[in-house]
């Protein structure tokens, strides 16, 4: 019985690594996307350009469906292919211990709410003395109820912009009245108003502005006191665009104990890279850039965490700089026995990336719950 269970193990960890195990999705899926580097798979050509639409016959279903195919069994010709494939994600995983009290197949409809809460901002100067976290909690959230909840962060983008440019509540909304993903508390944490921006999410070397605490710790701290959340580091993704995505793989590097799931679109994984601007928090300091670089925080895991951490990834591989920076990063996660899903996207860097490829991201992150016990 113990043998059989390792083998089914390995089976589904190198499956989940695989970016198909499933080959009858790869024609359709190379008409809008390829995938990074999957074990033992050479890489798809992407679509050709930057455009910032899909081709006429791209179906974001369909094409997530094929990437989270992570098990043989996926049928891509579902009626809710994605659904399918999720689904024979989890069932080609071992089981994990559930967390006590707590139930994710619950669906319910309607609207969520949003809550915007004002706390004092975490930086010296700048323009704002205090910062907007919106907390959105889902269709029949109840605050004197019973039910927990898994919880996204989001950083460091206000909600404001992040719903303006994505329809983030909307496809909330959508996403758990359908069942595509579990009811969750989405958090949105806005550096708008920092002296030094971007932030990098980091705390500074000056000390003037303290980002990593501040969501790693203080944010995380309020949302687990005052709603009703699982208070697991299982059950919290961290999530971001650009800057964003460099932001949540950082901060699920560093904070393993605290976010075990990372979502990045676009994101970068070498601290302070893009742009001089980038560079100042880390005040000219190597050793402290290196410690917040993701590509150098990779080896350095520790065994505790390395099975149990997941990176879903999305950037355009053809596109300058972040092309590269995700392409390598990839290389640097699967030298290092991770699990992740890489999703080389028509879309280059920017909102219609980020808008397009949420609702498989969040899709896939609900089955990733399931695996992990949640």
């Amino acid at each position: 019985m113990d043998e059989r269970r390792s083998r089914s193990r390995s089976t589904a960890r190198r499956s989940r690594r695989a970016g198909f195990a499933g080959l009858g999705v790869l024609a359709s899926l190379l008409l809008v996307t390829g995938v990074v580097r999957a074990t033992g798979l050479p890489w798809p050509t992407a679509s050709p350009g930057h455009s910032s639409a899909p081709a006429a016959s791209a179906d974001p279903v369909a094409t997530a469906a094929a990437l989270v195919a992570a098990a043989p069994s996926a049928d891509p010709t579902a009626a809710d292919p994605i659904a399918s494939a999720a689904a024979a994600l989890v069932a080609a995983a071992p089981a994990a211990a559930p967390v006590s009290g707590t139930s994710l197949v619950w669906s319910p409809s309607g609207a969520g709410k949003v809550t915007v809460v004002n706390m004092p901002a975490p930086w010296i100067g700048g323009s704002k003395r205090t910062t907007d976290v919106s907390i959105y909690t889902p269709p029949g959230y109840d605050p004197t109820g019973t039910q927990l909840y898994p919880v996204v962060y989001e950083a460091p983008t206000g909600l404001a912009l992040w719903d303006g440019e994505t329809g983030a509540i909307s496809q909330l909304n959508s996403l758990i009245d359908s069942g595509g993903m579990p009811a969750a508390i989405v958090v949105f944490i806005d550096e708008s108003g920092a002296p030094m921006m971007p932030t990098e999410c980091v705390d500074s070397a000056n000390k003037q502005q303290w980002l990593e605490t501040f969501i790693s710790k203080t944010v995380v701290d309020y949302v687990d006191q005052n709603y009703k959340t699982i208070q697991d580091p299982r059950a919290r993704a961290i999530m971001g665009l650009s800057e964003g995505g460099f932001c949540a793989t950082m901060l699920a590097m560093r904070h393993p104990d605290i976010f075990r799931v990372d979502i990045a679109f676009s994101g970068y994984y070498w601290a302070g890279t893009p742009s001089a601007a980038a560079a100042l928090p880390y005040g000219g300091q190597a050793s402290l850039i290196d410690a917040y670089s993701p590509a150098l925080l990779a080896p350095k895991i520790a065994d505790q965490y390395r099975s149990s951490l997941y990176f879903i990834l999305a950037s355009q591989a053809s596109q300058d700089y972040f092309g590269p920076q995700f392409t390598d990063f990839v290389k640097i996660l699967d030298a290092n026995g991770f699990d992740y899903l890489a999703i080389d996207s028509t879309y280059p860097h920017g909102w219609a990336q980020a808008q397009y490829w949420t609702p498989a991201a969040l899709t896939v992150w609900g089955a990733q719950l399931e695996i992990s016990g949640v």
